[in-house]
């Protein structure tokens, strides 16, 4: 999924596979084992005084809520009732919608513990916040992006 805000900053989000790939139902010991996504998250930002590009790579929701954030998605760019937020089990990741207009959203991404400390490199940040101002198309165009990728990636057993 790919995010591209008016001015030209990006937020991209995929999946790069299950955490434990080759599990087996013979091997589960605990039900969610086998449902947790290791998502790659990249985010390129530029303003007057400085530019970013930040990137992690961990294990960060399951599939429930890789779906829970397809229908999240999709239903802020319908303009259906939704939070003004989503955060997955594990905190690294989090989104905060902090307007709304008929033609778009402003979008706040936050880097959360682990990721931000990958992210600044320092151990004195514990989250950094991204404001990204989207319009609804290019905002219905991720959530299908996102909602077709996490087809690769079904619930397995334990659900």
């Amino acid at each position: 999924m790919l995010i591209t805000a008016l001015d030209g900053s990006t937020f991209e989000l995929t999946i790069a596979d299950y955490q434990f790939p080759e599990m087996t139902p013979s091997h589960i010991k605990y039900r969610w084992d086998p449902n947790w996504l290791v998502i790659h998250a990249e985010a390129k930002a530029s303003h007057e005084r400085w530019n970013y590009h930040l990137q992690f790579t961990l294990p960060n929701m399951t599939t429930v809520e890789a779906e829970e954030f397809c229908t999240w998605l999709t239903g802020l760019a319908d303009q259906q009732d939704v939070e003004p937020y989503f955060e997955f089990i594990e905190p690294e990741l989090k989104f905060k919608v902090t307007q709304t207009t008929l033609k778009g959203i402003t979008l706040q991404v936050k880097f959360v513990i682990s990721a931000a400390r990958s992210v600044v490199q320092t151990k004195n940040w514990q989250h950094f916040d991204l404001t990204f101002v989207i319009q609804r198309d290019d905002l219905k165009l991720a959530a299908q992006q996102w909602c077709e990728e996490i087809k690769h990636f079904p619930r397995r057993a334990g659900f």
